[in-house]
């Protein structure tokens, strides 16, 4: 909703917060799935070596499981230099 509202008004101040929003829907998904699975790996662990790019297989966290979301706040940032997310 809040990226459909920066498309309609071209106004950045409805990403804000989104940043907070999202480290706490991430923190609740980890919390909920750690029930039952590893969500982070040993740091000694070492990652596939078979030149597939699986997401799951290229992160030592749960990252991978957050790589578009990641990316895209990343870019937002990036490209906006907006620090109120």
């Amino acid at each position: 909703m809040k990226l459909e509202n920066v498309d309609k008004s071209g106004d950045l101040k409805h990403l804000n917060g989104i940043t907070k929003e999202f480290d706490k829907m991430r923190s609740n998904f980890e919390n909920v799935y750690s029930k039952t699975r590893k969500i982070n790996k040993p740091d000694d662990y070492i990652l596939d070596q078979d030149h597939h790019h699986h997401p799951a297989n290229q992160t030592i966290n749960f990252d991978w499981q957050f790589l578009t979301e990641i990316m895209l706040l990343e870019k937002i940032n990036k490209t906006y230099n907006y620090e109120n997310l």
